[in-house]
């Protein structure tokens, strides 16, 4: 069983001690020791493994100006950049396979599908209204998805998209279909850009979308390559739906939650986009910041959704959740 728990509070701007914002420094501002010319930044809190990461948070002031430039620019973005030809034929086949006004949740790095398959085991047995929610796992790595049972023998002609038939037990108990799960090879960008594209012309809802990778690009110098910091993350916050994102590294999260907040300041001069504000939805949820899972001594080995989690949970290494829920539509 998870219980929740706040670790403090969220507070945006401005800036506390060691150069960035308060809501950083109860966790993450004590400096540990430096070596060869380095600053090494470490976290207060005393559990400690392998797996914690000691990585300096992204300048306050930088993030502002990338996530501002981001929501300003996404649209020159796009155009400077093709989709992907197996990404195209990979969401022409889901075009062909999910109907008109079905309700999808959206598994993003899904990896070896661990964490899609039990999102699908929760997620299609609680649809008791239609009947007609979808479960898409989609990675890049088709080597990563070859891993899972499921995606390499369910239909071995295709390598883009592939239906699980194997959760079963629960689901067919509950009168669901268990083929309403797609694990799909497509890069992500251009995956979000097509759905974006035929979201109304399908009447798609998404209701959920998770961003469960744990550490992307952990080095400071690669912030930018981070979701918060690249220049499609204002598709993530277009794709709407609750936006939840799972980590051993609880300041990824919070500057996840800041970059949010940023964009609701940057949006109301945004023109080239479109008229609405897509980050106002989430700024009350982005400034509560993240919380802390509390896995219970007996679903230790069972509580991760994730390959990662899993291993997280057996070694005592902390994890997060940011949780990005709706409070209101998209508005100028």
């Amino acid at each position: 069983m998870l219980f929740p728990v706040r670790t403090h509070g969220f507070v945006p701007w401005p800036l506390g001690r060691c150069g960035y914002p308060k809501w950083a420094a109860a966790s993450t501002c004590s400096r540990g020791t430096a070596s060869a010319g380095s600053r090494v930044y470490s976290s207060t809190r005393e559990e400690r493994t392998i797996y914690t990461i000691d990585s300096p948070p992204t300048d306050p002031m930088a993030l502002r100006e990338v996530v501002t430039k981001h929501c300003l620019s996404l649209d020159l973005f796009l155009s400077k950049k093709p989709i992907a030809s197996h990404t195209i034929e990979a969401f022409s086949k889901i075009q062909a396979t999910i109907p008109k006004n079905a309700t999808l949740v959206l598994d993003s790095g899904c990896g070896t599908g661990r964490s899609t398959r039990h999102l699908a085991s929760k997620v299609i047995v609680n649809d008791n209204k239609n009947n007609n929610t979808w479960v898409l796992g989609i990675d890049r790595s088709l080597a990563r998805l070859e891993r899972n049972h499921g995606y390499r023998t369910q239909n071995a002609s295709d390598d883009d998209v592939l239906v699980d038939t194997r959760i079963r037990d629960d689901a067919e108990s509950n009168n669901s279909n268990p083929n309403h799960v797609l694990w799909i090879r497509a890069e992500l960008v251009d995956f979000w850009r097509l759905l974006l594209q035929h979201q109304q012309e399908y009447q798609w809802n998404i209701q959920a979308h998770y961003l469960l990778y744990p550490n992307p690009y952990p080095k400071n110098k690669r912030w930018r390559s981070r979701w918060y910091g690249h220049p499609s993350f204002p598709l993530i916050l277009q794709l709407g739906g609750d936006i939840v994102i799972r980590s051993n590294w609880e300041l990824y999260l919070q500057e996840f939650a800041q970059a949010v907040i940023l964009a609701d300041k940057s949006y109301p001069n945004t023109t080239t986009i479109s008229s609405n504000n897509w980050a106002r939805p989430y700024v009350e949820s982005a400034r509560k910041g993240p919380v802390r899972r509390v896995v219970a001594p007996e679903d230790v080995r069972t509580a991760g959704w994730s390959n990662f989690e899993r291993k997280y949970d057996l070694d005592g290494e902390p994890t997060f959740e940011l949780a990005l829920t709706r409070s209101c539509s998209p508005s100028t």
